[in-house]
């Protein structure tokens, strides 16, 4: 059920006079983690000048992307989210509570393989996926800069870095320190978690998270154990930092 509600023109004149030292909420939205489906939460708490959406293409760095905001907007903006690193606190006036939803990696990365392949036609290897040309075999091999996503993002590191156990330890720290931690595989639970967190409305409108299942999927393209078990390798960094967010949504409970 689709339902509709926007608090933003009760809570514009509360933002407009913030201080600065009241802290932002910064999303860090893991590709293929729900993430876009939480979005329309997201805006319907806050207006507009107070968003700071972060989506980058051709590797624009956050350098840059906070260069071009000029003081006076950036001091308004009070929940930021992306695709982005946990380095937001660099750039803003402000202290920033940070939060993620995370996802099982090797269904995550199923799910990325899926998305450039069947819907991303502005991706750079959308053609090769499409064509057949890189397969979900080569994938699971060679994930490249997919793998790890959630460590990279948590530690503070751009995707098309190299996960190690250093950064897996930052990854770890940083979650703990959030103020909340939400679950794919728990996603309306999580929603609830998160808007009673920071205080949002929870009423938004309902997305759909998977449009063609995994198993359809791996059936279609003839996916073995073999696939699976080198993409789990791909992704050890981020198995280990589910794990720990696993039981950082339970103990939280």
């Amino acid at each position: 059920m689709t339902r509709r509600f926007s608090p933003a023109r009760l809570t514009s004149r509360l933002f407009a006079s913030a201080g600065s030292t009241d802290p932002a909420i910064v999303f860090i939205h893991v590709p293929k983690a729900g993430g876009q489906s939480f979005r329309t939460l997201i805006e319907a708490n806050y207006p507009k000048a107070a968003w700071m959406p972060i989506y980058r293409t051709g590797g624009t760095t956050m350098d840059e992307v906070f260069a071009k905001v000029p003081p006076e907007r950036l001091s308004r903006k009070r929940i930021v989210y992306g695709h982005i690193p946990h380095t937001v606190e660099r750039y803003l006036p402000r202290p920033c509570r940070y939060f993620t939803i995370l996802r099982e990696p090797v269904s995550r990365s199923i799910s990325v393989y899926k998305y450039i392949k069947y819907d991303f036609e502005q991706h750079a290897r959308h053609e090769s996926f499409a064509s057949g040309k890189r397969s979900f075999a080569r994938f699971c091999r060679k994930p490249r800069a997919h793998a790890n996503i959630m460590t990279k993002l948590i530690a503070g590191h751009e995707q098309r870095s190299t996960a190690d156990e250093a950064m897996l330890d930052q990854a770890i720290d940083n979650l703990r320190a959030m103020a909340v931690v939400g679950l794919f595989e728990d996603y309306e639970a999580s929603v609830e978690r998160i808007c009673k967190t920071f205080g949002w409305s929870n009423r938004y409108e309902t997305r759909n998270l998977s449009s063609k299942t995994n198993d359809a999927f791996l059936a279609a393209e003839g996916a073995g154990d073999k696939d699976i078990a080198a993409l789990r390798a791909a992704n050890e960094f981020d198995i280990r930092l589910y794990e720990e967010g696993r039981r950082l949504y339970a103990a939280r409970a």
